[in-house]
């Protein structure tokens, strides 16, 4: 397949989201844990630490826990109904999201966020059993949107980056799918639909995935929005926990009110189950053709084809539904 590029990244009004979501508009300077000389002191610790103590020690910095968030604003009334259709999850298998390939194992981030099943009326879940498959990731998370993958100091980030771009790969696509069951697909073209936070002991990385549809093919492209390190004292680095607040209290409400009209939308696309389930073929015809990721080549995803990244905006790309006739597969070990 030929190299091709996405330059003009997510919609305007993505753009401009994610613009209002980078506004610093909390004080988390109230947590002795990572002001700057006990913050020092932790990442030198870190240095010949694992994975493990990575997460324990730099989670809540690079994203705060929802369900954390929602114990400590139970008392606004507001935020309190935001956050209690949240529901956080550490380490556990998505077991009931789709395979995209045969014989891949489910995704299983480090920690992420979706909602919970009483976010959807009992109306709109006897429609969502018209399309099966696309809602559950997990007996009690919905439609996942943020997931975290950490790495050792050892250990490069982009390693992480190549995990959560197999999550997102999983989570965009059927949402994807719930869209193009309502008729309603181009209303999420070039928007974005899920985020994801990479890190380690010294660097964060946090990007925001958008599909492109092409016809019946769904293109899922991945943009930097914010890379950083980790540097005691310094305002940046409190970045990505001002961001992931802004996903949980602005972003999240909006997209489940996306998700709410197009779920509103099947009783007039879908008429029954059968009619939604796809066909063996044309399950078998979705496939992760092409992870596109920053170099060096990634030890978690390989390819026959090469890298789709951009410069400047090192947009990357995952093909999830390849031409008919296409018989490559990329390999994920």
């Amino acid at each position: 397949m030929s190299e091709d590029f996405n330059e003009e990244g997510p919609e305007a009004k993505s753009k401009a989201l994610l613009e209002k979501l980078k506004e610093e508009s909390y004080d988390p300077s109230a947590d002795e844990r990572y002001k700057a000389g006990v913050l020092r002191v932790k990442l030198g610790k870190l240095a010949i630490k694992n994975e493990r103590n990575v997460v324990h020690t730099l989670h809540d910095l690079v994203c705060p826990a929802a369900e954390d968030l929602a114990a400590v604003n139970n008392g606004d009334a507001k935020l309190r109904a935001t956050y209690k259709l949240l529901i956080d999850l550490w380490d556990e298998p998505w077991i009931h999201a789709p395979r995209p390939l045969e014989g891949y194992a489910a995704p299983q981030p480090d920690y992420c966020v979706g909602f919970v099943r009483q976010a959807f009326s009992a109306e709109q879940w006897r429609l969502l059993d018209r399309v099966p498959g696309i809602a559950a990731a997990t007996d009690y998370m919905h439609f996942p949107f943020l997931t975290c993958e950490a790495k050792s100091p050892k250990e490069q980030i982009f390693a992480a980056e190549n995990q959560n771009a197999y999550n997102m790969m999983v989570t965009v696509s059927t949402t994807v799918k719930l869209f193009r069951a309502a008729k309603r697909e181009m209303s999420v073209h070039r928007r974005v639909l899920a985020f994801s936070i990479s890190y380690n002991s010294t660097n964060v990385s946090l990007n925001g995935y958008y599909p492109i549809i092409v016809g019946p093919r769904t293109e899922i492209y991945c943009t930097d929005i914010l890379d950083f390190a980790i540097s005691p004292g310094a305002p940046a680095t409190w970045q990505s926990w001002h961001f992931v607040r802004n996903i949980y209290e602005v972003w999240a409400p909006e997209h489940l009110n996306h998700l709410r009209r197009a779920i509103n939308s099947l009783k007039d696309t879908v008429k029954d189950r059968d009619e939604a389930t796809p066909t063996p073929s044309e399950s078998a015809n979705l496939g992760l053709q092409q992870l596109g990721l920053q170099s060096p080549a990634p030890h978690a995803v390989q390819s026959e084809n090469p890298s789709v990244c951009s410069n400047p905006e090192r947009v990357k790309r995952a093909e999830t539904e390849p031409p008919m006739g296409s018989s490559k597969r990329t390999r994920i070990d």
